[in-house]
């Protein structure tokens, strides 16, 4: 299948792309396949948060979150930061970024003031540059300044209800959701030695060191599963199934069953996950 290919360890520019017009990360990203390299990013924000209250109903989540200037990694995502359980407590949601390119929602929700400043969406890190949805694939491996964890995009975020609880409006999630405002979760890719840098800091350089499926980004895997006009494409639906680095839950899962529902065919369940 597409993207199934030999792990592709130099940059390289994918034969045909497709973007969205209405996302804000268009406007460079052709500039960034035309010169022939990966995205590079910096890091401008970190944010770790305690279990707290949200809105009217109280909600126990991490969601809210203050600003760090330094963090240390772990398996488990960043030290200090609570993840809520089950959906969020798993290896291959550690972390979440969200590049600040992607300024759609607070463009079209100006009454939301919470918009204003990051973290806009329960994220943990935040950077300018040209990583966003379009230009970050599945199973990149992303290098963070000195810090020796690496990190592996999983999944494209699912925005949930607390996006609207937050920022107080009930039509936020969908127009995130329809758009591929996302953001993306990584793995992390713990060093196996002793006296090793677990460190990232604001300021930190971002780059892509792997790219196992080019082709592939996090906005079309979002897009081809949850955006308006699910794929009905077999073979993007296979492949998907198929993408050891795609999250089990819940994309490799979601693929499987739009493929089932398309053909009556059941794909079989992957084991495990490359990470």
């Amino acid at each position: 299948s597409a993207g199934l290919g030999a792990i592709v360890t130099s940059p390289i520019t994918p034969k045909r792309v497709s973007f969205s017009d209405n996302h804000s990360g268009g406007l460079f990203v052709l500039a960034v396949l035309k010169e022939r390299r990966w995205p590079t990013a910096t890091v401008t924000g970190l944010f770790v948060g305690a279990k707290t209250p949200l809105g009217l109903k109280k909600l126990e989540t991490g969601y809210a979150k203050q600003s760090v200037q330094c963090v240390t990694v772990t398996t488990s995502g960043f030290t200090g930061d609570y993840r809520d359980e089950p959906e969020h407590n798993v290896a291959e949601r550690a972390i979440l970024h969200f590049p600040m390119s992607n300024d759609s929602a607070r463009a079209e929700f100006p009454h939301c003031t919470s918009l204003r400043q990051p973290p806009f969406y329960g994220e943990n890190l935040v950077s300018t540059g040209t990583m966003n949805e379009h230009t970050v694939c599945i199973g990149d491996v992303i290098q963070v300044g000195s810090c020796d964890s690496l990190l592996q995009v999983t999944h494209a975020r699912y925005p949930c209800f607390k996006n609207n609880v937050k920022h107080n409006d009930p039509n936020l999630k969908a127009f995130m959701m329809d758009n591929g405002i996302t953001g993306w979760f990584y793995y992390v890719l713990s060093p196996d030695k002793e006296g090793a840098n677990n460190v990232i800091k604001v300021g930190d350089k971002m780059r892509v060191v792997k790219r196992p499926n080019p082709g592939w980004s996090v906005w079309r895997t979002h897009m081809a599963l949850y955006g308006p006009n699910p794929s009905v494409d077999l073979e993007e639906l296979k492949a998907m199934a198929e993408m050891r680095e795609l999250a089990e839950v819940w994309c490799r899962y979601d693929a499987r069953e739009q493929y089932k529902k398309l053909t009556g065919v059941e794909l079989l369940k992957l084991e495990g996950a490359c990470y």
